[in-house]
């Protein structure tokens, strides 16, 4: 995304379903691998935790991110 957008416009581009809790995963810089290696070991619970979420890995570990999950 590259602007503001509302709610509703959030919850249609990310395919949200807006009665439940989302949760926001980001992180930058030096912390973002720990991050994401720790999102991903942790990605069973995450998804079965009753929330829905956004994970956004950063542009240099965006593909490998990708790859991982589709393995």
């Amino acid at each position: 995304m590259e602007h503001n957008i509302t709610r509703d416009e959030a919850i249609k581009a990310f395919h949200l379903e807006p009665e439940k809790k989302t949760v926001l995963i980001i992180g930058g810089s030096l912390g973002a691998r720990t991050l994401n290696e720790s999102v991903l070991q942790h990605l069973h619970e995450i998804k079965n935790s009753g929330v829905q979420f956004i994970w956004q890995t950063g542009k240099y570990y965006y593909q490998e991110i990708k790859e991982r999950l589709s393995a």
